[in-house]
């Protein structure tokens, strides 16, 4: 059953807190583009219900490691609490969602840990709680995640991404496609993503890192960003490799040097869309893009085929799509194997 969200007014009686825990409860159920489009709608009203969604998204985050007896009996009691009739069909997960954020609210008060003083004038002492976990989407899927500190991932189809706020730290990794992340800006606490073997390193920006066999691709949207090599975004080491500004990305592929390039940035973030464009990149990586938003895949059946370039816009999974435009334009033909993959055989 897909209960009715409450109204705009019903919201705003709520107030921020509670119908912050509210949507936070809501959105972990299956909701459709409407609510999603709702509930945007009210975090970038006011900068208060802004805040009050990162606070109950590290509350509910940091949860997931307070399993004692007594919380897992409370989160019990608040997730099946029913009140009387004649009340909003929302309202018992409004409060289930309000209790919940309560108890992670008194829970924490016991080990969080104190602000340090950094001395810096105007700089940042609210502590970073400890929070985070591992978010992925399966194939066909696409999904926003909202960080603790307001931050959010969205995360391409097939694409997978860990996080860890603690000691201090805003720490990401790329485990395996694409994701496009937008930071909240925090002078005191960098935000680190680590992609392959290279760290990428903000305060607070837009950026995108698309992450595949044969090359790491960084685009920068907005703010500025610094590269460095590493493979522990934890604790990078080495002198900064490259610096991007808006509207330029940096391509590492094994073997070869980076190289930082001018691009399109609106066309490479497309796939947020539901499109996947490519501006003259191998054909190796345009297959394992398609593939990764299509049960059927694409093979290459010469690997050299790889390496030739490849230009345009396509629908994400739109395989056959795809396999007819390679075959009018290249060389090659795209032949169906008995499982119902494709393989790019040279003409």
């Amino acid at each position: 059953m897909n209960e009715q969200a409450p109204s705009d007014a019903e919201l705003e009686r709520l107030g921020p807190h509670r119908a912050a825990a509210l949507w936070l409860e809501r959105l972990q159920r299956d909701v459709g583009e409407r609510d999603g489009a709702r509930f945007q709608k009210w975090h970038d009203a006011s900068p208060a219900h802004s805040a009050a969604w990162s606070r109950a998204t590290a509350m509910w985050n940091a949860l997931d490691d307070a399993n004692t007896p007594d919380l897992v009996a409370m989160r019990r009691e608040a997730l099946t609490y029913r009140p009387r009739s004649r009340t909003p069909a929302w309202a018992p997960y409004a409060l289930a969602a309000s209790i919940v954020v309560a108890v992670g609210l008194a829970g924490l008060a016991a080990w969080r840990p104190l602000s340090q003083q950094d001395g810096r004038p105007g700089a940042s002492t609210a502590p970073l709680a400890d929070a985070g976990g591992h978010y992925a989407t399966a194939v066909g899927q696409r999904s926003t995640v909202a960080l603790a500190d307001g931050s959010k991932v969205m995360l391409d189809s097939d694409s997978a991404v860990d996080v860890t706020y603690g000691a201090g730290q805003r720490v990401a990794r790329l485990v395996r496609g694409q994701a496009y992340f937008e930071v909240a800006h925090d002078g005191v606490h960098p935000f680190r993503v680590g992609a392959g073997d290279r760290v990428v390193t903000v305060l607070g920006t837009r950026f995108n890192i698309r992450l595949s066999s044969a090359e790491t691709r960084i685009v920068l949207a907005e703010g500025s960003i610094g590269v460095r090599r590493g493979a522990d975004p934890a604790h990078p080491q080495g002198p900064e490799t490259a610096r991007l500004a808006p509207g330029q990305a940096l391509v590492v592929r094994p073997g070869r040097a980076d190289l930082v390039v001018r691009v399109d940035a609106d066309r490479q973030l497309s796939w947020r869309e539901g499109f996947v464009q490519f501006d003259d990149e191998p054909l190796s990586v345009a297959v394992e893009q398609m593939n990764r938003s299509s049960e059927t895949k694409l093979i290459l059946g010469d690997p050299a085929l790889g390496d030739l370039r490849v230009s345009g816009g396509f629908k994400a999974g739109d395989i056959e799509g795809f396999a007819e435009t390679l075959s009018a334009i290249y060389p090659v033909r795209v032949l169906a194997d008995g499982r119902g993959d494709r393989t790019i055989v040279r003409r």
